[in-house]
């Protein structure tokens, strides 16, 4: 996706970004890898590693690099934060019953090992903890393409794991819509205030933003080593943090978790300011300034506050283009239309600044044709004018 953080000004550029997946597709399009080449004489070009691949050729062709700290090893200069780091202030610690002991919210895609959490579930009920527990499960719309990486039946595989009576514990809550935020973040935040921690299954997952709206909100999360690698090491530690080395871990180490968030305990850690900071938005956007500042002085540049775009970066920094429907993680419009914009356009572009959202915005000032529908007219166009001839 690209994100526009900051707007140029007479006598300072503005920062624009772009995610990994879209530096890829430069090296297949050369009419847009020199777009973005020629928008530097106006902006500073920066690079959000979705995938944490941070080793690419065309790496060389970005001003500077945001990723958690922790998992970057590449040579662009680092702008220490990721889409995680942006937790809206809706999440935050709160007063409310807690409803629910264990909350979990992933995709039914096989690398977040749902199957595993299940199955973890399962082991706590048969070993006695009878706790409440939530799962938020969007299940992606069927495409035969994905059959070996989606879990379609994952409600099938809860129906035949637990009894009625479990199940008025553990609330498996599936969505196929609005894929992949079925919630808009205000409701999801209602399910985080009224729980007690959170659990993480995924063995490969880093700069995951479910789990950090967890510590944005002041909740213990349970999980293997990658799920923190967005926390700095020394707080990588009970009661924020719970490392399981296997799953045969989670059992014990979630009732420990569970344990430190009820009346008298943990109180050699009560300050969880120091682990909210490192998510909330409230905290990590006057940072990203103060990053921003310094990048620019180190390359002679003059940095200029206002004109700056950070409000909902949890979701703008790590969003893709498309010209075809696809899900919520994405802007319908071609980085071909999004770069002209910044380059020959900016009164437009200006435009887009004080809203919401400012890349939706632009897009649906230039909506795009469906590209199924656009696919179809060209085939039968070509075979047309192949008769013609």
């Amino acid at each position: 996706m690209a994100c526009i953080l900051k707007l140029p000004e007479k006598n300072s550029k503005g920062v624009v970004m772009f995610t990994d997946m879209e530096r890829d597709r430069f090296s297949k399009d050369k009419l847009l890898h020199k777009k973005i080449l020629l928008l530097k004489d106006r902006w500073v070009v920066g690079l959000h590693h979705n995938l944490i691949d941070c080793r690419s050729d065309l790496n060389k062709i970005f001003d500077f690099a945001m990723s958690s700290p922790g998992q970057y090893n590449g040579d662009l200069p680092l702008i220490p934060f990721a889409a995680c780091n942006f937790a809206p202030e809706c999440f935050h610690p709160s007063q409310n019953e807690k409803f629910w002991d264990i909350l979990f919210v992933a995709r039914a895609i096989k690398f977040k090992k749902v199957n595993e959490f299940l199955q973890c579930i399962r082991k706590l009920y048969d070993l006695g903890g009878k706790y409440r527990v939530m799962f938020i499960c969007p299940i992606p719309s069927y495409k035969w393409r994905d059959r070996k990486t989606v879990i379609y039946n994952i409600r099938k595989i809860y129906d035949g794991m637990f009894s009625e009576e479990e199940k008025d514990l553990f609330t498996l809550l599936t969505a196929d819509y609005r894929e992949p935020f079925p919630f808009d973040r205000k409701t999801l935040a209602h399910f985080y205030k009224s729980s007690r921690i959170f659990v993480h299954s995924s063995k490969r997952e880093t700069q995951g933003r479910v789990g950090c709206y967890a510590w944005a909100s002041g909740m213990p999360v349970v999980g293997f080593s990658c799920i923190a690698t967005t926390l700095p090491d020394e707080l990588k530690i009970k009661p924020y943090f719970y490392e399981a080395k296997s799953y045969d871990d989670f059992p014990s180490l979630i009732e420990e978790a569970i344990l430190s968030t009820k009346d008298g305990n943990n109180d050699e850690i009560k300050d969880w300011s120091k682990v909210i900071s490192v998510f909330s938005e409230s905290s990590t956007k006057k940072a990203l300034s103060l990053e921003l500042e310094k990048l620019f002085y180190s390359k002679g540049l003059a940095y200029v506050r206002g004109n700056e775009t950070f409000g909902n970066l949890d979701t703008r920094v790590a969003r893709h283009h498309s010209i075809e429907p696809n899900n919520l993680s994405v802007v319908m419009m071609s980085l071909h239309k999004f770069t002209d914009l910044l380059k020959n356009e900016i009164e437009i572009v200006t435009k887009a600044i004080d809203k919401e959202d400012p890349e939706v915005f632009l897009a649906s000032l230039f909506p795009v044709q469906d590209g199924k529908k656009n696919f179809i007219f060209k085939f039968f166009k070509k075979i047309w004018l192949k008769k013609l001839i």
